[in-house]
């Protein structure tokens, strides 16, 4: 290799690990207050990491996210960043963010208002989009007055009411975009609501199903998946939720109907091996469970366990120590020992032991609850179930 080609892989590398080191997100010291003062002396927004050292996902955003070049690049020319130890540092902001999950991504203005926040990690190129969202957000809010006095003049302006609509759903203003975004669905033929605006109205305002614009939707769900693949998926899940909540508040048929249905048309779209009975018996088991009908749940967790998952670890398990907790019938408890049994011969650890332990003390056989309590004290390995059978055998008697 010539002097010159030396110099130059030389040059190369130290040029390579340069850009690496310093390609990263600049992080401000200091407290909460001084961020805040410098924020407002360059007028930017302020991003905040609240996370906690134990975090994984936290770690993954401070390795290979907020060292992404583009990444890097962007937030240091637009925001102040900041990180918060949220179990150490700063708990009156904390506090004021009712932290509850990590990572929580949080932005502030420069005053310290609260624009938006993400809870969770974001990948770089996640993290950048948000970010870019951020950005437009606020310069939304500038333009929304303006652009609010020119729709109140002409309110049937289809060009001013789009405009205006995409600016409220921008900023984030969704109880005054709600009525205008109905109004605006209302007046689109049927071939424009799969249109990319159309998309993110619905996806937020839609929530009947006999609604037009959700009948719609599913009668083309091939369509909107294609076009919109995951973000659709996700909102018809987030229906699911809805759905099914009301129903568990309000012991509404109806609802939970609503929500097995639109849970296999989410499912579907990227799974289609198993048939809608299989969802459908997955909701009514959560259903049954948090409206605390227990006989119910017992029927539908033997058919799911017979039927479906026979050989779940997991799904044996949690099924049969739901029953055992709740059920008042011996005959039940009698088949949740079946599942623990069958479970024993999938898997022989600590927790199966602990399983069994519990069914036969619900039983009433305290020689057998205490025999396989030891065993599980022989095979355990966790602190945490150690204090669960410590306990059992302290209540059984040693």
């Amino acid at each position: 290799m010539t002097y010159f080609l030396k110099k130059s892989f030389s040059f190369l590398l130290v040029s390579f690990l340069f850009s690496n080191l310093y390609a990263q997100m600049t992080f401000e010291k200091g407290t909460w207050k001084e961020v805040l003062a410098k924020a407002q002396k360059e007028n930017k927004p302020v991003f905040v990491d609240f996370y906690a050292v134990w975090c994984g996902p936290c770690k993954f955003m401070t390795k290979d996210v907020f060292t992404n070049p583009e990444v890097a690049d962007y937030y240091n020319a637009n925001f102040l960043a900041y990180k918060v130890d949220a179990e150490k540092e700063e708990q009156e902001l904390v506090a004021s963010a009712k932290i509850d999950a990590y990572p929580s991504l949080f932005y502030y203005s420069p005053q310290g208002q609260l624009i938006t926040k993400n809870v969770g990690a974001l990948d770089a190129k996640g993290f950048k989009k948000f970010g870019e969202g951020v950005l437009g957000n606020m310069k939304a809010l500038d333009v929304l007055p303006a652009l609010k006095a020119q729709y109140d003049k002409k309110p049937n302006d289809v060009e001013i009411m789009t405009k205006y609509l995409n600016l409220l759903v921008q900023a984030q203003k969704f109880e005054e975009a709600e009525p205008l975004a109905k109004k605006y669905l209302a007046q689109l033929p049927d071939a424009d609501l799969s249109k990319e605006l159309a998309w993110n109205l619905m996806k937020q305002f839609v929530k009947n199903t006999e609604s037009r614009e959700y009948k719609y939707m599913i009668a083309n769900q091939k369509v909107f998946f294609e076009k919109y693949s995951e973000d659709f998926q996700r909102y018809l899940l987030g229906l699911v939720n809805e759905k099914l909540n009301n129903a568990v508040q309000t012991k509404n048929a109806t609802s939970l109907s609503d929500a097995k249905n639109i849970y296999y048309a989410a499912i579907s779209l990227t799974d289609a091996s198993k048939p809608k009975e299989y969802y459908e018996t997955e909701l009514d088991l959560h259903y049954f469970k948090a409206t605390q009908q227990w006989s119910d749940y017992y029927t539908v967790a033997t058919k799911w366990i017979d039927k479906y998952n026979p050989d779940n670890f997991q799904e044996l398990f949690e099924k049969a120590m739901t029953v055992t907790e709740n059920s008042t019938e011996a005959v039940e408890v009698e088949k949740a020992k079946t599942w623990i049994e069958k479970l024993l011969t999938i898997n022989q650890d600590a927790l199966s032991y602990v399983g069994y332990a519990v069914v036969w003390e619900k039983l009433g056989n305290k020689e057998e609850a205490k025999k396989n309590a030891k065993i599980a004290a022989e095979k355990n390995q966790d602190e945490q179930l150690k204090a669960f059978i410590d306990a059992m055998l302290e209540r059984l008697g040693k």
